[in-house]
């Protein structure tokens, strides 16, 4: 798996032994800000298409504490997210329990269901996330009674925060990968999956810098990558 740096230094060495003028000096904030803005595209289209966006594309954002927003519901503001189809780039934990990230009118409708209303959901809606934390259920159907176990962690947490805050693990496809605390764009593992950044790769060099590349398998070593980055940052 590469790191953003690897990828980073990868276009501007393919860029310098190009045709591209070097009138307009390349850069690495220049390099990054294209990434991001391929990788957004890429990611959402591929989502958009049904195929699954795995996990390495989650950064967690920690835990973090949700506000009292009306009865048993709390929210907060997150950095923008790369939507996905089916789980909107988020992912919500507690204590090992997933909480579904259901869009507006799943989520209301879902507070009325009969069955499925007592449980634990979420919804994200214009850079703000909501949860609701459930209700207790003294039943033994529904397909979930260990969310019994997740709303007691929550009435716990409103016993010592006087019922205005709760805490989740937060996991997101984030738009910006530096919005997610303690992110080093040089040493962590980028956050897409390896079949696309070649793809990503060959669109920014041939969209932004008139490139055309027909891409090879990738046979070189971490070692000799990190001998180019030097090589790069010394001439830089």
């Amino acid at each position: 798996m590469e790191t953003e740096e690897q990828v980073v230094y990868s276009i501007m060495e393919t860029v310098k032994k190009g045709t591209f003028s070097d009138d307009a000096k390349i850069d690495e904030r220049i390099v990054r800000a294209f990434l991001r803005t391929y990788r957004a595209v890429a990611l959402s289209k591929y989502s958009m298409e049904g195929l699954t966006i795995g996990d390495e594309c989650f950064q967690h954002l920690g835990e973090l504490e949700f506000s009292y927003a009306k009865p048993k519901q709390f929210d907060r503001a997150l950095p923008k997210i790369i939507r996905l189809r089916n789980n909107f780039g988020l992912f919500f934990e507690k204590n090992g329990e997933n909480i579904p990230v259901l869009n507006s009118e799943e989520f209301t409708l879902g507070l009325k269901n009969l069955i499925n209303g007592k449980l634990p959901k979420a919804k994200f809606l214009s850079s703000k996330a909501t949860v609701f934390i459930g209700k207790k259920n003294d039943t033994h159907c529904g397909p979930k009674p260990t969310f019994n176990l997740v709303l007691n962690d929550f009435q716990d947490e409103l016993i010592l925060t006087a019922g205005l805050k709760i805490s989740l693990d937060v996991y997101a496809v984030l738009d910006n990968p530096d919005n997610a605390p303690g992110y080093d764009w040089t040493v962590d593992t980028y956050p897409c999956p390896s079949e696309l950044i070649a793809e990503i790769k060959e669109k920014i060099l041939a969209k932004e810098f008139n490139l055309i590349l027909q891409i090879k398998t990738d046979k070189t070593t971490d070692g000799n990558d990190e001998e180019s980055i030097a090589r790069q940052k010394q001439e830089s």
